[in-house]
């Protein structure tokens, strides 16, 4: 096996990537660390090739792949000289594809192209993977996730949540994702998501014990629910608008009722509309929409209309985000399907369905900035018109690790005159 045939392979490999033939760029990596490793192979140019295979095969195996990835390129550039053009530029490789937290450093990369003065095709190379960082390819489809982290809530409970997200199924940008949860307040649960990349649709279904709150005055009144939902849309552009048709099923029966008077259940199905616009490049997004349940028990049908317009504007090194929102459920029976507020999301610090109406309309807005590494802090003030006004404030941290539309823990800490909490959850609350 010749070094000119590993370096080979990885150019195949690099040329498939960037028409975005996934599969076949991870099957040429692969063939390119097996060629880098067989024994003829040239001793130090075969160990550049080697580490760049790895470097390369760090962003389509997830996001724990520097921890097992991080021995192969440590172990060949430890044997490559630093003399040597390839092994330069391996490591500029290292600094510009792996992550900060995995010891990338693209600061680093104008001191080590500059001993690459008369080498212009490696030279040139070291330009085209910047490109791949400019166009933010690092990062992209084919990177999975597996998140791990606390949840809590008041009235929840402590416990713990494990997310995936896999955003390249099958090498064809199909969406995966599950997570699963359980607590100290004997809730738990399981949901998937699966989104088409031919034509968007979202397939969700989700399966849950829960515990619901029936508030009487400052009483809360615990039942245990069983929960199961299916809900199913396409998104059609329209114009500039996004029109969203779908439906949904939702089962849900309440158990352990310490009055009969509370006790319900709901079996229902029926379609749901949304209409989505988005501008300023993305920063506002507005969007309205409904569903109509038609009970399977002969009850009266279940309408619930919503509406929502947000705003994520960068501010400093930080992000001001808003969001005015209500949502509608009129002659609703079923106290559990009434709009709530309290949570993880909206007046933070209060418990789930604290208070519930079928009326809500809602103002949040959040400062979020980075402290330091993956550490990020906000500062919150949530409102709302729910069975009357109510508002809560705080502040909280962020852990937030790459992808961060994917793997961003947050803990907020929420403070109202109807009482105080802390919260746990994955994502940010809007």
């Amino acid at each position: 096996m010749s070094f000119a045939e590993a370096v080979e392979a990885l150019e195949e490999g690099d040329t498939a990537w960037e028409a975005e033939e996934r599969r076949a760029a991870v099957a040429a990596w692969r063939r390119a660390l097996g060629l880098a490793g067989a024994p003829l192979c040239e001793p130090v140019a075969c160990r550049a090739v080697e580490a760049m295979a790895h470097l390369r095969l760090v962003h389509q195996e997830g996001n724990l792949a520097p921890f097992w990835r991080e021995p192969g390129w440590t172990r060949a550039l430890s044997v490559c000289p630093p003399a040597d053009p390839w092994c330069t530029l391996a490591e500029i490789d290292r600094n510009l594809l792996v992550p900060a937290f995995a010891g990338g450093d693209a600061a680093a990369v104008p001191g080590l192209l500059a001993a690459l003065d008369g080498q212009p095709a490696l030279a040139a190379a070291v330009e085209r993977r910047q490109r791949w960082v400019v166009a933010g390819r690092p990062a992209g489809p084919g990177t999975w996730t597996i998140a791990l982290g606390l949840s809590a809530a008041p009235g929840a409970g402590l416990g713990g949540a494990l997310r995936f997200v896999h955003p390249d199924v099958g090498g064809a940008a199909h969406r995966l994702a599950v997570v699963a949860f359980g607590n100290s307040a004997a809730e738990g649960g399981l949901a998937l998501s699966f989104m088409d990349a031919t034509f968007h649709s979202t397939t969700r279904v989700s399966a849950a014990r829960l515990q619901r709150y029936a508030w009487v005055g400052e009483e809360a009144l615990a039942f245990r629910s069983d929960r199961a939902e299916v809900d199913f849309g396409v998104p059609v552009p329209v114009g500039p608008l996004v029109v969203t048709g779908g439906g949904t099923a939702l089962a849900e029966e309440l158990g352990g009722a310490p009055a009969a008077a509370f006790a319900d259940r709901v079996y229902a199905a029926g379609p749901r509309l949304g209409v989505a616009a988005e501008a300023l490049a993305r920063r506002l997004r507005g969007s309205v929409g409904g569903r109509v349940l038609f009970d399977l028990d002969g009850a009266a049908p279940h309408v619930l209309s919503e509406a929502a317009v947000m705003l994520h504007q960068p501010v400093a090194r930080g992000v001001f985000a808003a969001r005015v929102g209500g949502e509608w459920a009129p002659d609703e029976a079923v106290w559990f399907l009434l709009p709530a507020v309290g949570g993880t999301t909206l007046l933070r610090g209060l418990p789930y369905g604290r208070f519930r109406a079928e009326a809500l309309a809602s103002a949040q807005a959040e400062l979020r900035y980075p402290l330091f590494g993956p550490v990020h802090g906000a500062v919150f003030v949530d409102s709302a018109w729910c069975d009357g006004p109510h508002v809560s404030g705080g502040g909280g941290l962020r852990l937030v690790l790459p992808p961060a539309q994917d793997n961003t823990t947050r803990l907020d800490v929420g403070v109202s005159p109807d009482g105080w909490g802390v919260v746990l959850a994955f994502g940010e609350a809007f």
